[in-house]
């Protein structure tokens, strides 16, 4: 598909569109209109989308390159028009949490995936994304969720609350202990996003079941006495 050209002066762009299909019953990208001699653009929603599986698996873009997660992605929808047919069937596409769309994931439902295709991709609100990120609760050293309290030497635990806010879970004598406060609170915390998402029109089960597998993994640990390193 090929790249639409405009014409200066343009105007207002607009975002996040309503989809649309064209007189040959083609998705549309965007589509404009003149008004007061400017050219005003609409974006589609679902083309937005789309560009972001194209950034994420651009081995050669920009975003690879910035973030090394990515590296390995993998788009296996065959073009633009396959790729719309799909998301328009799909639960969640046109779901919104806190005024944003829900993204398009493709590694919830298979822990480890790099590729984005029609059996592995879910769309989900934010927070569930935000609930599986691990790397920022790791302070040098320290078990996942502890840090060295700088007043007192001793361990302190603490949270990503619903993925965005940062929650005081105590200062413990040795880092296994504050560990401890973190996989148990991780634990409550996810429970808690999973039940909230599933309250939600647009939720699937097979996207919760497969957060609570992440759930029985931190259970698991706590039960052996084990720290939590990762989903693997």
């Amino acid at each position: 598909m090929g790249k639409t050209v405009y014409k200066k002066p343009v105007g207002k762009i607009y975002y996040n569109q309503p989809d649309l299909k064209d007189e040959s019953g083609n998705w549309m990208n965007s589509y404009s209109v003149i008004v007061n001699g400017k050219r005003e653009i609409y974006r589609m929603h679902g083309y937005a989308v789309w560009a972001g599986v194209l950034s994420r698996t651009n081995q050669a873009g920009k975003m690879v390159q910035r973030i090394p997660s990515l590296v390995g992605n993998v788009n296996g929808f065959k073009d633009f028009n396959s790729f719309m047919d799909w998301c328009s069937k799909q639960e969640g596409y046109y779901q919104k949490s806190d005024g944003i769309y829900w993204n398009l994931d493709k590694d919830i439902l298979f822990q480890g995936n790099k590729e984005y295709n029609e059996k592995t991709c879910a769309f989900v609100p934010q927070s569930l994304n935000k609930i599986l990120i691990l790397n920022s609760h790791r302070k040098g050293d320290c078990p996942l969720g502890v840090h060295v309290h700088k007043q007192t030497g001793k361990f302190r635990a603490g949270l990503i609350s619903k993925g965005v806010k940062s929650k005081h879970l105590g200062v413990y004598s040795t880092k296994e202990e504050a560990h401890k406060a973190w996989q148990v609170a991780k634990v409550l915390n996810m429970k808690v996003i999973i039940s909230d998402y599933l309250s939600l029109a647009g939720s699937r089960q097979d996207v919760a079941d497969a957060l609570l597998m992440r759930v029985s993994k931190i259970e698991n640990d706590i039960s052996l006495g084990l720290e939590t390193k990762g989903w693997e």
